[in-house]
């Protein structure tokens, strides 16, 4: 076989066939690799879409699994309460005018369409990460140490706001009397320090300690900042497929999902079995514990409705 039509075989995912019988050797299908028909991506062949967040193809499986595992998890916390943390204003981050399309004299603002510079919301949203986690660290530590209690941060999703930037929504118990000094301990931290690690604005305790929500309400509210709508009408947001966004756009702590067992491994999983009880797959590659436990996940998110989970 000449070299062009070798490179033609490989580049379709067939390996070349050697020249003589005796050159023959088993195949890793795990090392050929195909593109993904919704992005291009390269993926290996075994695998038939990948699992990116940005992919066309994938990004509504995403969105609907995202949903889940955050009603799933946060279902089993009796009283928590949220807080958003922001990027800088615009004394920081101004609006860029290239952007702005409202009357002259008018206040710029995201809800009008105005932006910030394409560049500069880049080079924020690019380092938004490790700023949080290094934010977020600090104010636990301080937390901890003077409530002599560990808390911790139960869920967390990035969004992007309208005028560019990336910010956070978080969520912690509140559940006991030890829980609820520990967030106000951890909330009032994070507003304190913000401002040193490259943050601006973050909800105060005076204000969202006016309403704790039951876990599946902060569940169901985090949720529509990537799904909204039930069902057939359900339509993603932009902010799935935003590529500027920090790498793991969702956090949903361990020890929610060590109790649930629903993470996003398992939902896939939940998936494949679906499709081989319907007869559109020969087997499922897992482990029996990872089977096992998504066959009591999918028990417990079946209802009424018969269709693909």
């Amino acid at each position: 076989m000449s070299r062009q039509a070798d490179g033609a075989a490989l580049a379709a995912g067939v390996p070349p066939r050697p020249a003589r019988f005796d050159e023959w050797k088993p195949v890793d299908l795990r090392r050929i690799w195909h593109k993904c028909p919704g992005c291009d991506r390269p993926i290996p062949v075994l695998v038939r879409r990948c699992s990116s967040r940005t992919c066309p193809e994938y990004a509504p499986t995403w969105a609907r699994d995202t949903r889940r595992r955050l009603l799933e998890n946060l279902r089993t916390v009796p009283l928590a309460v949220m807080f958003t943390v922001t990027a800088p204003g615009a004394d920081v981050y101004p609006f860029d005018p290239r952007f702005c399309s409202h009357r002259p004299g008018a206040g710029c603002s995201g809800r009008l369409g105005c932006r910030v510079d394409p560049e500069l919301a880049r080079t924020f949203n690019e380092t938004a990460g490790r700023s949080w986690s290094k934010l977020h660290r600090a104010a636990k530590v301080h937390a901890d140490r003077v409530t002599g209690h560990k808390g911790k941060l139960l869920a967390r999703v990035w969004e992007k706001q309208k005028r560019g930037l990336a910010h956070v929504h978080g969520v912690v118990s509140v559940a006991t009397p030890a829980d609820r000094v520990w967030a106000e301990e951890y909330v009032n931290a994070l507003r304190e320090r913000a401002p040193g690690y490259g943050y601006g604005f973050v909800d105060g305790w005076h204000k969202i300690a006016r309403k704790f929500w039951p876990g599946d309400q902060a569940g169901a509210y985090l949720s529509s900042y990537f799904v909204r709508g039930r069902g057939q009408k359900a339509a993603i947001t932009e902010n799935v497929r935003a590529g500027d966004l920090p790498r793991l756009v969702v956090f949903v702590g361990r020890d929610l999902t060590q109790v649930t067992g629903c993470t996003m491994r398992t939902l896939r999983l939940t998936r494949s079995l679906w499709a081989l009880r319907n007869g559109l797959i020969d087997q499922v590659n897992a482990d029996a514990e990872s089977l096992v436990q998504a066959a009591a996940l999918s028990i417990r998110m079946a209802g009424s409705s018969a269709r693909a989970p």
